[in-house]
């Protein structure tokens, strides 16, 4: 009787170890969708992470985002200038408002460079296509009610910088 109870013990564990193994969910790959060639021709260029930590020049501009972010927190508007984003950072650090490649300044603009149509105004770029004929940028979206404007860091070829117009008086 005591064997039985065993095996029937062992036969139980093993179905309910074997079920619940079962039911975990295998880990999916990430998948990178690419938008139709239609439909890219009319999107913002896109920048992946990975880039933006290992390029100088978009790991910069990530670093002038967060700079503009917390401007605007301070004075509920963009600065005139980079350089005004000085007085806002909480430590003597300097804000390096220059492409480390090219040494050359960003070109900066609150009224931006903006793709006719479309919501986002290109704020800060680099001043010449010196990435490999590319340029990086900054890509200042629309805020949602009232909120923090959404910055990211774009990386675009001569073809599509060159959709980028002066956006109209705001």
């Amino acid at each position: 009787m005591n064997n039985r109870r065993l095996a029937s013990g062992m036969v139980t564990i093993c179905v309910l170890s074997a079920g619940c193994a079962m039911q975990k969910a295998a880990p999916r790959a990430a998948t990178l969708t690419t938008p139709p060639p239609e439909a890219a021709k009319n999107a913002h260029p896109q920048s992946h992470g990975l880039e933006v930590v290992t390029d100088p020049c978009a790991n910069r501009l990530d670093t002038i985002a967060g700079d503009l972010l917390l401007y605007v927190a301070i004075n509920h508007r963009l600065p005139a200038k980079l350089e005004d984003m000085q007085a806002a950072q909480p430590s003597d650090a300097k804000i390096e408002i220059t492409c480390p490649i090219t040494r050359e300044p960003y070109v900066y603009s609150t009224r931006g460079l903006q793709i006719p149509g479309m919501p986002g105004r290109l704020i800060v770029y680099d001043a010449s296509a010196a990435h490999a004929e590319t340029r990086w940028g900054i890509l200042m979206q629309p805020s949602a009610a009232g909120g923090a404007p959404q910055l990211d860091i774009v990386h675009m070829d001569r073809v599509q910088f060159a959709r980028y117009l002066p956006s109209p008086d705001m």
